[in-house]
């Protein structure tokens, strides 16, 4: 069994491209999306938490469904498993925080990370705020890669070549 996590900023359409490159590559029936992203709820709550052991309690709760959930699709046993899910979490009060910890990596030890990265447009530029987010990601999922050993794989593409996206995600998760 292969596991990918693929991670991106909320303003990339992960699911798609996750979803494209599975009917693309002819894996989607041996395969099976784990969907981490669905736990929205909780994330609002951790973006907007005031106090930092509030804060602390929901980035374990929500660490603790996200690791059940995998746990239940791991005993399907299915050839691919791909995790969709964020890194990092930007609060209003306290930066960042990381969304899945070190030991999430270190259990399930995925074979592949994979950072979906938009590039502006021609004539364009990334909002600072996105371009530190990004960065913030890579560092967090190169230490994490580190220590599950799992490969880095960063796929970078301009909004209107989401099937270059797609197309790079196909030559992941097929080998």
């Amino acid at each position: 069994m292969k596991l990918v996590f693929v991670t991106g900023l909320e303003s990339i359409d992960k699911k798609s491209i996750i979803n494209l490159a599975l009917q693309r590559s002819g894996l989607l029936r041996k395969s099976r999306v784990v969907d981490f992203d669905s736990l929205s709820d909780m994330r609002e709550e951790i973006k907007t938490a005031e106090e930092f052991e509030s804060l602390q309690i929901l980035i374990k709760d929500y660490y603790k469904k996200s690791q059940k959930i995998l746990i239940d699709v791991l005993k399907e046993q299915k050839d691919l498993v791909i995790v969709d899910g964020c890194l990092t979490f930007r609060t209003m009060n306290h930066g960042y925080i990381q969304a899945m910890p070190k030991d999430f990596f270190e259990t399930f030890k995925p074979s592949v990370m994979v950072i979906l990265e938009k590039m502006p447009g021609v004539g364009q530029r990334l909002v600072p705020e996105v371009v530190e987010q990004q960065q913030v990601n890579r560092f967090y999922a190169f230490a994490c890669s580190l220590t599950s050993g799992a490969l880095l794989k960063i796929i970078k593409f301009r909004e209107k070549r989401i099937l270059d996206a797609v197309e790079s995600l196909i030559g992941v998760l097929k080998y």
